[in-house]
């Protein structure tokens, strides 16, 4: 399997017609053909379901899309680390991260980074724990952000000091937004937003001291962000963590944290026994030395 061939497959994805993708590649339609062709023959599956207008992807082909973009990701991403390697410190760094009061800490540990490494450039990824950490694991990002619990086997990481409080996402005009914490009794009976990560639901469930009931549960959502568009729209309170809260206008919806008190801590992480490209290893070592002098010190 061609890296030239799975860029001939995704540009087909993108366009929905061989001729079109022809004509983007700059090769011709025939020639097009035999290559997904001989693709199929050498996967032994169909990737398209063809009709006369436009071509759509087999169960086969979603999978191999997926993955191709992240194989020729990866491509790019090493090709680019092999040029750097013999610059001064330069290249990318890819961080994930998810919606929390500790990405705060991130700009200061970057902007004091590239006060030493101008040539650095950094590419941000959000989204949920499980998902970073799947695409550390892959080798797409170089470090994450994560919340804990999280499975940290193959991970190295550094513990940032800033604890995550959760809370309930409600509309303004609610009458809970009068109140400064909302407590069990107040969301009985309430229908309910979760984070989508089952290993939070312990804790919450915890939380509720035996009165949680799944059925109040009428959403899941891996990011706080959509969970705020579901409360704004009248359809149930979404449990999350507080750094989600500067996302939206507090004139429409309001933050307020659980009584009693339910905290969590997050990870700086990367991939534990893997050799880190010489921006990434000054990066870590710096993110160290920050968290080691305190948040207070960082300039």
């Amino acid at each position: 399997m061609e890296l030239r061939v799975l860029k001939y497959f995704l540009q087909i994805v993108e366009d929905e017609q061989f001729i079109k993708a022809a004509e983007s590649l700059h090769i011709t339609q025939p020639t097009l053909s035999r290559q997904i062709a001989e693709l199929e023959e050498e996967l032994g599956v169909s990737l398209f379901n063809r009709n006369s207008r436009r071509v759509e992807l087999t169960e086969e082909g979603y999978i191999l899309a997926r993955r191709a973009r992240e194989i020729l990701n990866l491509t790019n991403i090493s090709l680019s680390e092999l040029k750097n390697f013999q610059n001064d410190v330069s290249g990318t760094i890819s961080i994930g991260m998810g919606e929390y009061k500790s990405v705060m800490v991130i700009p200061k540990i970057i902007k004091s980074f590239l006060e030493k490494y101008p040539k650095v450039n950094f590419d941000i990824f959000t989204s949920s724990t499980d998902i970073i950490t799947e695409r550390l694991d892959n080798g797409l990002l170089d470090m994450g952000l994560l919340m804990k619990p999280t499975n940290i086997e193959k991970l190295n990481y550094i513990q940032v000091p800033v604890k995550e409080r959760w809370g309930v996402i409600m509309r303004a005009d609610d009458p809970l937004a009068a109140k400064k914490y909302v407590t069990i009794d107040d969301l009985k009976d309430k229908h309910l937003i979760f984070a989508s990560r089952k290993n939070l639901h312990h804790d919450l469930k915890n939380w509720f001291r035996g009165t949680f009931k799944d059925a109040n549960v009428r959403f899941t959502s891996n990011l706080p962000t959509n969970g705020a568009i579901m409360v704004l729209n009248n359809l149930g309170y979404s449990l999350c963590i507080e750094g989600g809260k500067n996302i939206w206008d507090d004139k429409l919806l309001v933050f307020r944290p659980l009584s009693p008190l339910l905290e969590e801590t997050t990870i700086i992480a990367w991939k534990k026994d893997e050799a880190q490209t010489k921006v990434v290893s000054r990066f870590i070592k710096h993110v160290e030395e920050c968290l080691e002098k305190g948040l207070d010190e960082i300039d």
